[in-house]
């Protein structure tokens, strides 16, 4: 029997909700669907010709119910020992090895991945073959619908999991599971600046490169030569390149200013944790903090959150070179140790105008363009200068410098 209108079921306040889809996942009816809002962020509605108020969308919310956090025990230092797992990583390979010790071991994996047209979504891989597809920094939200109850499914039949995902979906996870315990659940956490949506994202890549449509083509968000979004053609060409000096996308990221609302007011960033262990780079590690050991490409940060993180650290550390640091020293660089990404007025702005151009092609990515002036300027006047060669080449020459 339905309750009174006033008693309905509601989800949690839609400017704190992370899209983890916990509520999605365990409605009985499926009456939960996902939408776009206003922001073009995807965000769970309620069908209410449907809803009997049960009650379960709400239980399964960790906005509104938290999941239990804890202190980091142990620090490490690492990368990985394999030089082609290492130069192939976006920092030090650990996640790899991680993958790969649970996949050994006849069980799965879950983690984000390029699926089709750059979309970028959770995937579960059962062959080390396939952890090619999970390597990489991915700089935008993953679609996580569909496989909370295929791992309630592979815990049940035994199976190890490994699931690997922002710290919101990892607690999206654990309330769906019930905070039921279970021995063979691994949780990586990642520690997460904020993630635009996939909106802003296909916008941004459409407006940047005149590309209409992405079929076939892959990205990669950061390698081996840095931070930089490059996208391959069907013939594995890399006809783009998109960083600081000529993107709008890739300077909102890591400026800050175009993640979803509730990333400003994250729950996870924070000392404590929610994985049973927490992955991420070690920045700053042999500049601002004294590191002597020999170190080359990218470095993990290692937190190890719980005893069942610890068990799972120990059986991949003969494949890692690791040093026990301090918590301290990890958090110094990483300010998602800290407090959430601070928000600014560029934000506010972009919110404004992404909804102001919400019906028009392409309209976050003029959002993303409009909402920071002075970046937009030095942009648009870089680009100019590049289609430009003599005036380049003189550039070039007056600040002394290869690339501008």
């Amino acid at each position: 029997m339905k309750t009174k209108d006033k008693d309905k079921i509601e989800l949690c306040d839609r400017e704190k909700c992370t899209a983890c889809l916990a509520c999605l996942e365990v409605c009985p009816k499926h009456c939960v669907s996902v939408k776009k809002d206003a922001y073009g962020n995807d965000t769970p509605f309620i069908n209410r010709e449907e809803c009997v108020d049960c009650g379960k969308c709400q239980e399964v919310c960790p906005v509104i119910n938290s999941v239990q956090l804890r202190q980091p025990t142990k620090v490490y230092a690492a990368f990985s020992s394999n030089s082609t797992i290492h130069r192939e990583s976006a920092s030090g390979g650990v996640a790899s090895e991680l993958a790969l010790e649970i996949l050994q071991s006849g069980g799965v994996v879950y983690g984000a991945a390029q699926t089709k047209d750059l979309i970028i979504e959770h995937i579960r891989i059962t062959e080390k073959e396939e952890i090619e597809r999970l390597k990489g920094s991915k700089y935008v939200h993953s679609h996580n619908k569909g496989h909370y109850k295929k791992i309630k499914t592979d815990l049940l039949n035994g199976l190890q999991v490994l699931f690997v995902g922002t710290p919101c979906q990892v607690a999206g996870l654990k309330k769906y599971l019930n905070n039921e315990q279970y021995d063979n659940l691994f949780c990586i956490d990642l520690i997460c600046h904020g993630v635009p949506s996939q909106k802003t994202f296909l916008d941004c890549m459409e407006y940047e490169t005149g590309e209409k449509t992405f079929e076939g083509w892959n990205i990669s968000f950061r390698d081996e030569d840095g931070f930089e979004i490059k996208l391959k053609n069907p013939l594995d060409e890399v006809k783009y390149k998109l960083n600081l000096k000529n993107s709008f996308y890739y300077n909102g990221f890591m400026e800050g200013y175009i993640y979803r609302k509730n990333c400003y007011i994250c729950e996870y960033a924070r000392p404590e944790r929610c994985g049973d262990i927490t992955l991420g780079d070690f920045w700053g590690l042999g500049d601002d903090i004294p590191f002597f050991a020999e170190k080359k490409d990218g470095i993990n940060v290692i937190l190890i959150n719980t005893e069942p993180g610890l068990r799972l650290f120990n059986r991949i550390k003969n494949n890692l070179q690791y040093w026990e640091r301090t918590y301290n020293e990890a958090r110094l660089k990483n300010g998602q140790l800290n407090q959430p990404t601070s928000k600014t007025s560029h934000c506010e702005k972009f919110l404004k105008l992404s909804n102001k151009y919400r019906e028009i092609d392409n309209g976050n990515a003029i959002a993303v363009k409009k909402c920071n002036r002075k970046k937009r300027i030095a942009l648009v006047f870089r680009n100019m200068i590049k289609k430009n060669k003599l005036i380049y080449k003189f550039v070039q020459l007056v600040f002394k410098r290869k690339d501008i």
